[in-house]
């Protein structure tokens, strides 16, 4: 059975946009993946305005900001790109933890 196009997971790119809300699961593993250019990676699932994307885990900078934080249970994280290059770094900040509302009925 096919996929609904909402639930195919979007890569997220801090080229075009340089700020990204996303909520992220800490016990969640990493997935490997392989690029084009025959070399993998690892990514983390996420989702970003409700739908899925692929965190990329190829930067230390970004990981070593996220491990920073410390996250015990599923939060929401704004995610900053500034600078480019050898000189990019990222800003994360914790938005607190993903609420989920229970169906009523």
């Amino acid at each position: 059975m096919g996929r609904k196009i909402g639930d195919i997971p979007t890569k997220i790119s801090f080229k075009t946009e340089r700020v990204h809300i996303v909520e992220l699961d800490p016990a969640q593993e990493s997935e490997t993946r392989n690029s084009r250019d025959g070399g993998d990676y690892e990514v983390f699932l996420v989702r970003e305005n409700g739908s899925p994307a692929y965190l990329s885990g190829s930067s230390n900078r970004l990981i070593q900001q996220i491990q920073g934080l410390r996250l015990t249970v599923p939060s929401r994280l704004r995610i900053t790109r500034q600078g480019d290059g050898f000189d990019t770094t990222y800003a994360v900040e914790n938005l607190g933890p993903v609420i989920t509302q229970a169906p009523l009925g």
